[in-house]
């Protein structure tokens, strides 16, 4: 009884640790200090930048299903008797699962490397350069996520 006891005392106290204060919520991960810095730094051109990255999040969700769902189907066909058709579908699939897994880790490694913090130790003229890097780069994982989704999704829709 007191092992539970004390238990419930470390577990409360672990909790009480973590907890933020009224007022705050969510967890603070990357995409929330990203989520912050356009405003803090009150530049347009860094809001401009997360406007861009914050359109395509919500894809990233559609990433993580079509490969779950190109996974299954190659698993499924892999089971079927081996024929040309088949052979070629299981090719097709996992070379859009590829696809789909390198726009995931495009979008994952311009989350690691772009760093708002940089532009409070730049000139006016060094944060514009760094900004219009970083749009060129988002668009860019932009155009690679839309692709690789409109490819996949229609691989599903020739089915």
């Amino acid at each position: 009884m007191k092992c539970i006891f004390f238990a419930l005392i470390i577990a409360t106290g672990l909790w009480a640790c973590n907890s933020k204060p009224s007022g705050q919520t969510g967890n603070h991960d990357m995409a929330d200090v990203h989520h912050q810095h356009p405003e803090v730094l009150g530049d347009p051109r860094a809001a401009e930048v997360m406007a861009i990255h914050d359109s395509i999040m919500p894809r990233m969700e559609d990433i993580m299903r079509l490969k779950k769902d190109l996974r299954k189907e190659i698993q499924e066909l892999e089971g079927l008797e081996k024929s040309t058709t088949n052979t070629k579908r299981i090719a097709e699939a996992e070379a859009l699962e590829q696809r789909l897994e390198q726009a995931d880790q495009h979008m994952m490694g311009w989350m690691r490397q772009y760093s708002p913090d940089t532009l409070t130790d730049l000139s006016d003229e060094g944060a514009a350069s760094y900004l219009q890097v970083q749009k060129t780069r988002i668009e860019s994982v932009r155009t690679a996520m839309q692709q690789a989704i409109a490819s996949a999704e229609s691989y599903f829709k020739e089915k």
